[in-house]
């Protein structure tokens, strides 16, 4: 391969990474396994506990990493998305915040360190009983 293409291929890879690291990040906790592992149609969005019995599957948390490539609405998809896969039939979101995120390195003796402020929506999974 020629350094020409090498180079190409490296630019193209490290495009690839960059705009795949731009949408938002998504974590799940798990708690307890669902009581039907059935992969419901839709989530319900609420915004309080449910008086009908229910069991807690995990929190979902994701965390923008801009403003640009992370809209509330598609953080709030990406919840309902894993909320599903973890066979829950519902999620109970517990808010909007704000975390500061540390960042920084040290290269032959010297540092630097920068912050950011990341959007993050929390919800907690869960299916009927």
């Amino acid at each position: 391969m020629t350094n020409r293409r090498r180079t190409s291929l490296l630019g193209f890879l490290l495009g690839v990474a960059f705009l795949g690291s731009c949408g938002p990040s998504v974590k799940f906790f798990p708690m307890n396994d669902p009581p039907d592992m059935q992969l419901a149609d839709r989530i319900e969005v609420l915004s309080e506990r449910p008086e009908k019995p229910f069991v807690e599957v995990g929190i979902i948390k994701v965390r923008a990493r801009s403003k640009i490539a992370s809209s509330p609405e598609k953080m709030m998809s990406l919840l309902k998305q894993k909320a599903r896969e973890a066979g829950a039939d519902a999620i109970i979101v517990q808010g909007l915040t704000t975390e500061t995120v540390v960042s920084g390195g040290v290269y032959e003796g010297k540092g630097s360190i920068s912050t950011s402020n990341k959007d993050v929506i929390q919800a907690l999974a869960i299916a009927w009983k």
